[in-house]
């Protein structure tokens, strides 16, 4: 189950945050700490992660164009994904890209030899987006702030 040592690292914090917001949940006195704390957890990534895209749209960006080279096979629990790998070039260097995103639709959608616009960023060439999914990276991240900040509010309704 647990073949590196991120992975245990993780799901230590997992753990522990799980059994701090049981602790805060189980006493009524308490409980309103314990939604301050749950929406803590989503409301601060939603803020870094919005964050972050914002400083990848208003940064100067070098756009080029990726071809798909090939579609990594992805199992898991859920069954059987596919993750496309794109190759581009960047400073007279070619250099691949690994979507981040993966579906079982991608093997009927995906043909080997198509092109996608692929965005890099100039200050940090390592932070690489591929045009099509940067509305759906904003949702996400939006979803995950709404959500943490319904759950701050539900706890200072509690409060007073």
């Amino acid at each position: 189950m647990f073949k590196k040592i991120k992975n245990k690292k993780i799901f230590s914090i997992f753990i522990l945050v799980a059994l701090t917001w049981n602790v805060l949940m189980r006493f009524t006195e308490s409980q309103p700490l314990g939604w301050m704390f749950f929406g803590t957890w989503f409301l601060i990534p939603g803020l870094i992660g919005i964050y972050f895209r914002i400083d990848f749209d208003i940064s100067k960006k070098f756009i080029t164009e990726g071809e798909l080279v090939s579609l990594e096979k992805v199992i898991d629990d859920n069954g059987t994904s596919y993750r496309p790998i794109y190759k581009y070039i960047y400073n007279n260097e070619e250099r691949s890209y690994l979507s981040p995103a993966s579906s079982f639709f991608f093997k009927k959608t995906k043909k080997v030899g198509d092109k996608e616009v692929i965005l890099i960023l100039i200050k940090n060439p390592k932070r690489v987006r591929m045009k099509r999914y940067l509305l759906l990276e904003y949702c996400i991240y939006i979803f995950l702030f709404i959500f943490g900040l319904f759950f701050i509010m539900k706890s200072l309704n509690m409060m007073g």
